[in-house]
């Protein structure tokens, strides 16, 4: 089993974020020093690879 992940960069966003159904708990952007400290241990690697400033694509 391969669990596949992809992870958005935003440069710019208008608008308000919204819910849409109940797949998410709750939807937010976050600067890279800003990172909340209980990040989906499946993402987290990417995640921090992307605030650490490593070159894409990021292939794990």
């Amino acid at each position: 089993m391969y669990s596949v992940q992809i992870i958005f960069k935003a440069l710019s966003y208008e608008g308000t974020l919204k819910q849409m159904g109940a797949e998410s708990r709750e939807h937010r952007f976050f600067a890279k020093d800003s990172l909340p400290k209980n990040l989906n241990p499946r993402q987290k690697t990417f995640i921090l690879d992307w605030a650490e400033g490593k070159e894409w694509p990021i292939i794990k």
